[in-house]
């Protein structure tokens, strides 16, 4: 009788030690949902393209879309306004990108690395000055080019609650990368998850 109810206290003892553990474990980490937010930018134009024009400001929107904790598809839209460093020209973008999103660690925040590509539309404003002038404009005319080019990102960033901050280099042409590149560091929000 000692005997089997000391063998029944250790099976008890084994099943309340196995149940606790469990109940001890952080449940599997599942894929994070669908987000959408938005993304103040600053660029800092590099090489040949800080000869024409100056600093960059912009918003993008945001769409992330979780595979799995390590992995997201991400598509950002906006619009970035440079500043002038001759007062008769000015460079407006309009990117549109798609990429992806790689934490990590398995929990969906923290530290990533992303990439990006898309088609981004370069705008290049010259007013009539007779001092800068854009090929072929006439003295005396105001004048805007545009252009699509395939662009691109490169970065990395952290992610903590719904504060995204990254930093990264953006090629707004991969044709003319040296003329075209500018270090871009953003600050966003994640207004909402679904």
């Amino acid at each position: 009788m000692r005997r089997a109810a000391w063998r029944i206290g250790l099976v008890a003892a084994a099943a309340l030690s196995l149940t606790g553990s469990a109940a001890a474990q952080e449940p599997p980490a599942t894929a994070p949902p669908m987000a959408l937010g938005g993304d103040a930018v600053v660029l800092l134009p590099m090489g040949d393209f800080a000869k024409v024009t100056g600093a960059g400001i912009g918003a993008m929107a945001r769409f992330e879309y979780g595979l799995d904790p390590t992995w997201s598809l991400t598509a950002r839209a906006g619009f970035i306004y440079h500043t002038s460093k001759e007062s008769a020209f000015r460079t407006t973008e309009l990117p549109v990108l798609a990429g992806a999103k790689m934490f990590f660690e398995p929990v969906a925040t923290g530290w990533y690395a992303a990439a990006e590509a898309g088609a981004v539309q370069i705008t290049f404003h010259s007013k009539a000055s007779g001092i800068l002038n854009l090929p072929g404009q006439p003295a005396g005319q105001d004048l805007s080019a545009s252009e699509w080019e395939l662009g691109a990102t490169l970065g990395a960033g952290y992610t903590t609650g719904p504060i995204d901050a990254r930093a990264g280099v953006f090629f707004a042409s991969l044709d003319e990368m040296s003329k075209s590149a500018s270090l871009m560091a953003g600050l966003g929000y994640t207004f909402t998850t679904f």
